[in-house]
């Protein structure tokens, strides 16, 4: 009976987010009560991150991890849970997903449960290297927003990424920061083909010398 009412809460749960996203000014809340326990483990660090995928893995794990928040050593939160949900929805690379959450010697270990969509996960693969200020999902949300030219070699796309991510840096606050692409550990055309491509960039933060209106702490969610 329980696994029976679980799976109609994670369908409710994934019918809501996508509500939320189709319709955000209508100020759904998709927080349900969870069934699995998972609210007593609120505040306990995160001892490992685990991708499963059902079906056919058709997206890198490692694009699905930069799109979320939680990370080894994080901490646990029902919010952080939610809005990692959210943000594998609004990647459109995935059909469904949950979070399952088990106890592991006084941490936590987080899994996420994934169907994704054939046919996205090829191409390009880009990484930051060197952010601890703010997460890749909000990176990536920086320097890739208004950037679908396809025209462009995607070379370009991730270099002017990188200027975007530059210029949230020193907004922030962080006036000597800089995000260039690392040209010498990337796999580039034309000596690799688009699925293998990987695209690195490197961020040296420095350090934060000027206030702003929203601290790290809180641009990093």
């Amino acid at each position: 009976m329980m696994n029976v009412v679980f799976h109609v809460l994670t369908r409710l749960r994934r019918l809501c987010m996508m509500l939320a996203l189709t319709w955000p000014l209508a100020m759904v809340s998709c927080t349900f009560p969870p069934l699995d326990g998972s609210a007593r483990y609120e505040g306990r660090r995160i001892s490992k991150v685990t991708i499963v995928h059902q079906g056919r893995k058709w997206v890198d794990e490692e694009r699905l991890r930069n799109l979320m928040t939680m990370k080894k050593g994080a901490v646990y939160s029902g919010h952080a849970a939610d809005e990692d949900l959210k943000s594998l929805y609004e990647s459109q690379l995935v059909d469904d997903a949950f979070i399952r959450v088990a106890p592991d010697h006084g941490q936590v270990q987080v899994k996420a449960v994934v169907t994704t969509r054939p046919g996205l996960g090829a191409g390009p693969h880009v990484l930051l290297v060197g952010n601890n200020a703010f997460s890749d999902q909000k990176l990536f949300l920086e320097g890739f927003k208004g950037n679908g030219n396809s025209r462009l070699f995607y070379r370009t796309k991730v270099e002017i990424a990188g200027k975007k991510m530059e210029a949230y840096y020193r907004r922030m606050g962080f006036s000597g920061a800089t995000v260039r692409l690392d040209t010498k550990r990337s796999k580039m055309w034309p000596l690799h083909a688009l699925p293998e491509q990987e695209y690195y960039l490197q961020v040296e933060e420095g350090v934060r010398t000027e206030s702003s209106a929203s601290p790290p702490s809180e641009a990093h969610r």
